[in-house]
């Protein structure tokens, strides 16, 4: 769980930070189709999709057309537009508040049941959103 909550906070910096300056030359739409693609031809390489056959009805191919396009292609595009307009630090911060957002929309509209731990969860992401937003101080030394 270490090694995979540091990889992934690795990843979250990585694809924050690194495309800003792409983006401020080219705009957010090339720089982020073409990520998507090479990302997608990798990932397709390592999962090999064309050995997978799930058959899927009208919904089926909906809903997944609706989960690449609306819940991938926009959401990325959208927060990483919202990157380059104020910056990958507070950028990311917001992004923090993803999992309590989701958290919260799920106990609300899907009615899914939290626990102790989760409130736990809770509280440290908004630790962490507090320090990370709260101004540097200064010390004077005297």
């Amino acid at each position: 769980a270490l090694f995979f909550g540091l990889l992934t906070a690795f990843a979250c910096c990585v694809y924050t930070i690194l495309p800003v300056q792409l983006m401020k030359k080219f705009g957010s739409m090339p720089v982020i189709g073409i990520g998507m693609l090479v990302g997608g031809i990798i990932m397709t390489l390592f999962v090999q999709s064309w050995k997978l056959y799930v058959p899927l009805d009208f919904a089926g191919w909906l809903g997944v057309i609706l989960m690449v396009v609306v819940g991938t292609a926009f959401a990325f595009t959208f927060f990483l537009t919202g990157v380059k307009e104020i910056g990958p630090v507070y950028g990311s911060i917001i992004g923090s508040l993803e999992p309590l957002t989701a958290a919260i929309l799920g106990l609300v509209w899907l009615h899914t049941p939290l626990s102790w731990i989760d409130g736990v969860g809770f509280v440290m992401i908004m630790i962490t959103v507090f320090l990370l937003s709260a101004p540097k101080r200064t010390h004077i030394n005297s």
